[in-house]
C-alpha cells in the first residue's frame, strides 16, 4: 500500500531527496501503525468494559432479586412473630384469669361447711371434674406459654 505512495511522491533530483522521502514514508508508515494498534487497544478496551458492565448489571438485578426475596421473608417472619406474640398475650389473660379463679376458689374453700358438703354431693362430683380441667388446662397453658416465649425470644434474635 504505500509502495504505491512512495511511486506517487515527486522524488527530487538528488540522493538526498529521496532518501528523505522514504525517511518520511517510513516514519509515516509506523505513525499510522502504532495509531492502527491503539485503536485496536482501544476497541478492545471497550469490549472488555461492555462486558465488564453487563456483567455488573447482571449481578445488580441478581442482588435486587435477592433482596426483595429476604424483604418477603423478613415479612412474612415478622408476621408470624406477631401472631405468636398475639397468642401469647391471649394464653397469658386466659392463665391469669385461671389463677385469680383459683385463687378466689381457695379463699372461699375454708367457708364451705360440713353441712354444705353434704347438700351439694352430686355437684362435689362436678367441681372435681372442673378442678381437674382447670389444672389439666394451666398445664397445657403454661406448656404453650413457654413454648411460644421460645418463639418469640428466637424471632427477637432474628
Amino acid at each position: 500500500m504505500l509502495e504505491n505512495k512512495e511511486e506517487s511522491l515527486p522524488i527530487g533530483n538528488s540522493e538526498k531527496g529521496t532518501e528523505s522521502n522514504a525517511d518520511i514514508l517510513k516514519e509515516y508508515e509506523e505513525m499510522l501503525q502504532r495509531f492502527e494498534e491503539e485503536s485496536r487497544n482501544h476497541i478492545g478496551i471497550e469490549q472488555q468494559l461492555k462486558l465488564h458492565i453487563e456483567i455488573l448489571q447482571e449481578k445488580m438485578e441478581e442482588s435486587n432479586r435477592s433482596i426483595d426475596s429476604l424483604k418477603a421473608e423478613f415479612k412474612a417472619k415478622s408476621d408470624e412473630c406477631k401472631a405468636l406474640q398475639e397468642e401469647l398475650a391471649k394464653t397469658l389473660e386466659k392463665y391469669k384469669q385461671l389463677q385469680q379463679a383459683e385463687s378466689v376458689e381457695d379463699y372461699t374453700s375454708p367457708f364451705i361447711t360440713i353441712a354444705d358438703q353434704s347438700r351439694t354431693q352430686g355437684s362435689t362430683a362436678k367441681h372435681g371434674r372442673s378442678q381437674d380441667f382447670i389444672s389439666k388446662f394451666k398445664r397445657d397453658s403454661s406448656k404453650k406459654v413457654t413454648n411460644i416465649m421460645k418463639i418469640v425470644e428466637q424471632c427477637e434474635e432474628e
